[in-house]
C-alpha cells in the first residue's frame, strides 16, 4: 500500500479538497456514498413524484417497442432500487448494480419487502458492465448517474453494448442548461456565460458533470442507437436547490395540485425536454 493511500485510508483530518487533489476519483466516490447515506431515493416525496415522470416515460417507451412481452432489464445505477423495484412488480427480469455498497444492501431489503426478486451488484458501471457478454438486456437504463461518472461517454459505449439487437436504451443527465440556471440564481454570470457561449463543460471532482441534449443523442448515434428521443424529467417542479424549484417542490403541494402538476410535467416534458432537472434520452439499438 503507498503512503498517500495510508493517509487516504486512516483519514489524518484531510479536507475534501486536499483528497480531490490527490485521488479525485476517490473523492467523488466518497461524495456520492455520503448522498447515498443520507438522501434515501426510494422513501422521499419528491422522488416519489419523479419516480411517476420517469415510470410513464419507461413504460411508454417498453410498450411501443416490446409491447407486454416481459423482458431482461438492466438499471446501471439503480441506487436504493427507485425504479428497479416496480419494473420487477411488473414481471421483468431486472438486474440492479450501483457503485455503493449502502445502496445495494437497501435496495435488497426494500425488494424483499415487495417480494420480489432482483440480481443487484455492487460496483461501478464501468467495472461491472464489462462482466456482462454483449447482448445480454432487452433494455438498459440508467437515470441520474451519467453525470457523476469519470468517463460517461465509456459507460455509454458499455451500456449500449450490453443491449440486444432491437433493445432499448433509456439514460438521463444533466443539462448545461441546468446548471447556467444554478449559476444565475447564485449570480455567477461569468460561470454561465462561458458554459452556454464558449461551449466549457461544468466539471466537478475533475470529471464532466453535463451534455448537452445533442451532444448526448450524438454519443447514442454512435454507439448504433436509433430513433432517439428525448423528454425532460421536471420542467415545472424541482427539490431545493433546483432551479425549478422556484416553481414547484411537490412535497409541499397538496394531492390534487400534485395530480395537476404530474399532468403538465408529462406534457411539457415531450416539448421542452432541456428545460427539465433531467434530459430522458432513449434509443433503439440497430445493427
Amino acid at each position: 500500500m503507498t503512503i498517500i493511500n495510508k493517509i487516504l485510508n486512516r483519514g489524518y483530518g484531510l479536507s475534501h479538497r486536499l483528497l480531490a487533489m490527490i485521488s479525485p476519483e476517490r473523492a467523488r466516490l466518497r461524495n456520492i456514498v455520503k448522498t447515498t447515506r443520507s438522501y434515501d431515493m426510494t422513501e422521499g416525496e419528491n422522488e416519489q413524484f419523479f419516480l411517476k415522470i420517469y415510470m410513464h416515460y419507461i413504460n411508454e417507451m417498453i410498450g411501443h417497442n416490446f409491447g407486454d412481452k416481459k423482458l431482461d432489464i438492466l438499471d446501471a445505477g439503480c441506487g436504493q432500487g427507485r425504479i428497479a423495484i416496480p419494473l420487477a412488480k411488473m414481471g421483468h427480469r431486472v438486474t440492479g448494480i450501483d457503485v455503493t455498497r449502502h445502496a445495494i444492501d437497501k435496495a435488497r431489503l426494500n425488494a424483499e419487502s415487495e417480494k420480489v426478486q432482483i440480481n443487484f451488484i455492487s460496483g461501478g458501471i464501468e467495472a461491472v458492465i464489462g462482466r456482462f457478454p454483449p447482448e445480454s438486456f432487452d433494455c438498459v437504463i440508467s437515470t441520474e448517474v451519467l453525470y457523476m461518472v469519470s468517463d460517461y461517454e465509456k459507460a455509454v459505449e458499455g451500456l449500449a453494448l450490453s443491449a440486444r439487437n432491437n433493445g432499448l436504451v433509456i439514460l438521463s443527465l444533466r443539462s448545461k442548461l441546468y446548471y447556467a440556471l444554478v449559476f444565475l440564481l447564485c449570480n455567477q454570470i461569468e460561470k454561465a456565460a462561458k458554459l452556454v457561449m464558449e461551449g466549457e463543460n461544468y466539471t466537478n471532482e475533475g470529471f464532466s458533470n453535463c451534455q448537452s441534449r445533442e451532444e448526448m443523442v450524438r454519443l447514442m448515434e454512435r454507439n448504433g442507437l436509433k430513433d432517439i428521443q428525448t423528454r425532460g424529467i421536471g420542467v415545472l417542479s424541482g427539490i431545493e436547490g433546483d432551479p425549478q424549484s422556484r416553481f414547484a417542490i411537490p412535497s409541499q403541494m397538496k394531492q390534487g395540485d400534485l395530480d395537476a402538476l404530474l399532468d403538465m410535467e408529462i406534457r411539457l416534458g415531450e416539448q421542452f425536454s432541456e428545460n427539465a432537472r433531467y434530459v430522458l434520452v432513449s434509443g433503439v439499438k440497430r445493427q
